[in-house]
């Protein structure tokens, strides 16, 4: 090895992962036994910075990232970036890659903030990030320890999951990610073993000055893993696309995907818009060719397979009710069904008696292809439309049907006729839009290999054909793979087809989407034999009738009402406000501003009647970020408005303009571009962008507190602990007036503006971990309880000098009383601190009224 490894060795000894101290984090508890069998090695210190510019060099990004001195741990880096280090480092000591993906994005500043289709394996020899169990195993083993507990938190390759109380073998991790993306960070200064992160989650895209990484080696044989149900997986299907990725393809965030896992026997189902994780679906009878329900609320399936002279049935079941609404079609043999929506409106399902060779006509015309109505969850009468066996798909109108296997066969107009100059052709698919477009794959054929201009190996070409069979377009697989399943995707005008890709080995290891305009390919999902995919995507959102807002304005569908680009923590928080903005602009008379702490301590359910409250507060904001939203959004559109309840958070004063979401991340971001060049829509609001902004993809996990008008409580409550500490130096104020300055002129400055149009202001202060003045800190972030009177003093000014300002102080230097059982952490309330802050002011708008 050229670089300084460390070799672990495989034991029987266990490692512990967790923890099962009471109040610890859900995802960090209960305590978990993993046994490791095998050999890896791992770097002895934390990568450094001038280690990490000599191999990423400008020939893997265009710009220079600023990790740090040279000498130093590389920091201000992605997980993305960590693994881009980790497969150059492979190629350069020519050992197999162990990352995967699809294509790469990169900010200005040069990090990687995207890699599409990512997916790793570990049976690989290659240079990747340590699992959690490996870098636990060696940190816990204090001659081997290493710098792990330095200052620095370290990426590890799992996705974030939880914990089971029973011993794995070989653990690598959950199987899957979790509803916001998250990584697991481990080591620092002031962590312990088991903790899995910091103050907010961690996504592949996070980067900052406390997180680095080093590197690992070694294959893990038989890795296992736990789904983030718990249940153990030794193979997994991994979704390695976001319901945000296929937006660029799709232009909704209803997409759902159904497939045959083979490796189980039964069908799996993903719903990109809830939580994006894989449902099995477990039957009693084999499940092939699914086909999502137009409305997407169904699928219908065979026991048979394309190909296969034998008698199957067709059945419909339920997707988003479990096993339930399993219905049977009741006749002697069908296969291959496909949904369809007739001119007449009705919902119909083609199928046809057998799927079996039609390259004999004798045999061809002994299967024949039928329709039938499905209402209500059951099947009507079935009609007979064809002889022979059209399950490639029938048109709406009836006038165009095509089949193959292994002959592209096609009923035009009433009249049979043969494509394709009759050579093997089949997984023949009619595209379900307008365009009568055929797709199929062949075997390297002489038409085939004419109309490509060069030899090609089987199912290495997937073709498309128009309404009359002539050629028109092809897509070749990458190196090392082969299509087979394809099927167009559901939409009135449709440019997508999904398929499965084959490795060398013949496996069915990848579903991908096949972009026809640019013949793009995105990987979708990962496993070890997945097949017959079928992807539904729903039509657009119809606009808004509300006489309130521009109409004739046509919105830029890929800009507006998009606030989100990777789905990091941060901008899947904001995402979700901005819908509210649009959501509750014209009813709302109180707004809410701040960071996480009024975020999950305010809830607008329990004001009064007489208040229509949203809280737009956000994890990650400060004073600048509440100025921008009150400047751009609130005072401009909020015609209702007569309060705006401003978090002041003494302790975070010192974050200004430069560290805040608004200036770091939304300058990189669609919609609020697109936004700030129309003068945030000062001149009217355009029809559609509330539904624009709603269809947008974003984390699952956030949208379900919606209906609490933004508010998050934490339901968790705990006690104030006893010993804590500043998280930033306590003195920041000594040298940091000029910041306290400027957020207090943003303060100022919303005061003044919502006074113009008789809007009162009330300035709150959440409550703190009382025990901060214990190491002389005001709180979480420092600043010294000695310093804190004369911010104090400088804030209640502010009530003299404007009439409708008010300041509501409930830390009160400490000395407040919100009890044990109040609070989640040491700077946030839990629901029950949340209802009585809440309360108080309810009562406190009573009297300003």
């Amino acid at each position: 090895m050229q670089r300084q490894m460390l070799l672990v060795e495989g034991s029987k000894d266990t490692v512990i992962l967790g923890t099962n101290k009471n109040g610890a984090k859900i995802d960090e508890s209960p305590e978990m036994e993993v046994l490791l069998d095998y050999d890896y090695w791992v770097d002895v210190h934390k990568v450094t910075c001038g280690e990490f510019k000599s191999v990423i060099d400008e020939s893997v990004v265009e710009n220079r990232i600023d990790c740090g001195p040279d000498s130093l741990p590389v920091v201000n880096v992605t997980f993305f970036d960590a693994v881009l280090f980790a497969n150059e480092k492979s190629k350069t000591e020519n050992l197999d890659t162990v990352y995967e993906y699809s294509s790469a994005e990169f900010d200005k500043d040069g990090r990687c903030v995207n890699l599409a289709g990512l997916s790793f394996h570990l049976n690989r020899k290659g240079f990747r990030l340590p699992t959690e169990a490996e870098w636990v195993k060696v940190a816990s083993q204090k001659d081997k320890c290493l710098d792990c507990f330095e200052r620095e938190k370290e990426y590890v390759n799992d996705y974030k999951g939880i914990f089971k109380n029973e011993v794995m073998i070989n653990y690598a991790g959950a199987s899957s990610t979790n509803d916001v993306d998250e990584r697991i960070i481990k080591g620092g200064a002031s962590s312990s073993l088991y903790s899995r992160g910091g103050t907010y989650p961690v996504s592949p895209s996070t980067y900052d000055d406390y997180i680095g990484f080093r590197l690992a080696i070694g294959v893990i044989p038989d890795a296992a893993f736990l789904d983030q149900g718990g249940k153990i997986v030794n193979s997994p299907v991994k979704v390695v696309s976001s319901v945000l990725k296929l937006w660029d393809y799709t232009k909704t965030s209803k997409v759902k995907l159904v497939f045959k896992n083979e490796a189980t026997g039964n069908l799996n189902y993903i719903d990109y818009d809830n939580e994006s994780k894989v449902v099995e679906l477990v039957d009693s009878v084999p499940a092939y060719h699914p086909d999502i329900s137009p409305d997407g609320s169904k699928v219908a399936y065979c026991t048979g397979i394309e190909g296969l002279d034998r008698k199957s049935q067709v059945y419909v079941r339920n997707l988003d009710d479990g096993n339930s609404g399993i219905v049977k079609l009741d006749v002697e043999s069908a296969a291959i069904p496909r949904w369809n929506v007739l001119e007449s409106g009705d919902t119909v399902i083609t199928y046809v008696t057998g799927a079996g060779n039609n390259s004999s006509e004798k045999s061809f015309k002994s299967m024949s292809t039928w329709q039938v109505p499905f209402a209500n969850g059951k099947f009507g009468k079935p009609v007979k439309l064809f002889d022979g066996s059209y399950h490639g798909g029938v048109s709406e109108d009836g006038r165009l049907a095509v089949t193959g296997s292994k002959i592209l066969r096609a009923n035009v107009n009433g009249k049979e006729t043969v494509w394709y100059n009759g050579e093997q052709s089949c997984n023949v698919s009619l595209s379900r839009d307008f365009s009568k477009r055929t797709s199929f794959l062949d075997f390297h054929s002489a038409t085939g290999e004419k109309f490509v201009g060069d030899k090609y190996k089987v199912h290495e070409i997937l073709f498309v054909a128009d309404s009359t069979g002539k050629l028109i377009q092809y897509v070749k697989a990458p190196y090392g793979y082969a299509f087979d399943h394809p099927e167009w995707v559901t939409g009135r005008v449709n440019q997508n087809i999904v398929a499965t890709f084959t490795n060398s080995d013949g496996a069915h290891s990848k579903i991908v989407l096949v972009h026809l305009p640019d013949s793009s390919i995105t990987y979708l999902v990962e496993g070890d034999e997945l097949w017959h995919p079928s992807l539904w995507v729903r039509e657009a959102a119809s606009s808004s009738s509300s006489e309130s807002v521009m109409k004739n304005v046509l919105l830029d569908e890929d800009s507006a009402g998009f606030y989100v680009k990777d789905n990091e923590f941060q901008e899947a928080h904001w995402s979700y406000k901005m819908e509210l903005v649009w959501t509750y602009w014209d009813s709302a008379d109180v707004v809410i501003l701040g960071s996480s702490r009024p975020q999950h301590g305010i809830i607008p359910a329990l004001f009064s009647d007489q208040f229509s409250v949203v809280n737009l507060a956000s994890a990650h904001g400060c004073m600048h970020s509440s100025y921008y939203m009150a400047l751009n959004y609130v005072l401009p559109h909020y015609k209702k408005l007569k309060y705006i309840i401003i978090e002041i958070a003494l302790d975070r004063l010192w974050l200004t303009k430069q560290n805040s979401f608004f200036n770091l991340r939304s300058q990189n971001i669609k919609g609020y571009v697109y936004d700030a060049n129309h003068d945030f829509w000062k001149s009217g609001i355009p029809e559609g962008l509330k539904e624009m902004t709603h269809e947008v993809p974003k984390v699952s996990s956030y949208a379900a507190n919606l209906t609490g008008r933004g508010a998050m409580p934490l339901n968790s409550c705990g006690n104030w602990r006893s010993s804590v500490y500043a998280e930033r130096d306590t003195a920041w104020l000594d040298t940091g007036r000029v910041r306290l300055e400027e957020t207090l002129l943003y303060l100022t400055e919303i005061i003044e503006l919502a006074g113009q149009k008789g809007i009162k202001v009330i300035g709150v202060e959440m409550p703190q971990n009382p025990n901060y003045k214990n190491v002389n800190a005001y709180g979480k972030y420092g600043l010294r309880n000695s310093d804190a009177p004369e911010i104090i003093e400088q804030i209640e000014s502010l009530t003299k000098k404007y009439s409708n300002f008010t300041f509501f102080d409930q830390h009160k230097m400490g000395k407040h009383d919100y009890l044990k059982g109040m609070n989640y952490d040491d700077d946030h309330l839990c629901r029950a601190g949340a209802e009585q802050i809440t309360h108080r002011l309810d009562s406190l708008l009573k009297t300003l009224d």
